[in-house]
């Protein structure tokens, strides 16, 4: 069985039942709409995080999972909601929710996430 490195494959979950490595690079998030095999099911995705998220996210097509390893960060849905994770804690986002995470502690984040309907927009906005 292969150990995999997390910073550079994610694994695609389909709705299958299988497990699928993905390997990664700088523009990975760019390219997602247009990577229709992993639209079904979910991404299992793991970074450090050691800065806030730079933009905002949202998932159209379900709820994404946020696994806070170590660390403490505070989920922020635009609009206002903020909610604490700290290491131990999974945060659910529903789906259509714009939002980012803020850190407080850097730390080890794993994402569950639904392959299609990932968009992101400026802080700005």
């Amino acid at each position: 069985m292969p150990v995999i490195d997390p910073t550079s494959t994610f694994i695609h979950l389909p709705d299958d039942g299988d497990a699928v490595e993905v390997p990664v690079d700088a523009g990975f998030w760019a390219s997602i709409a247009s990577r229709t095999e992993l639209h079904e099911g979910r991404l299992l995705t793991s970074f450090r995080t050691e800065g806030d998220f730079p933009h905002w996210e949202m998932h159209t097509e379900g709820d994404e999972l946020i696994v806070a390893s170590s660390g403490a960060f505070t989920l922020i849905v635009e609009h206002g909601e903020t909610t604490p994770l700290t290491a131990g804690e999974i945060a659910i986002v529903p789906k259509g929710q714009w939002h980012r995470l803020t850190v407080q502690k850097p730390g080890q984040t794993v994402f569950v996430t639904p392959g299609k309907g990932t968009r992101h927009k400026p802080l700005a906005d």
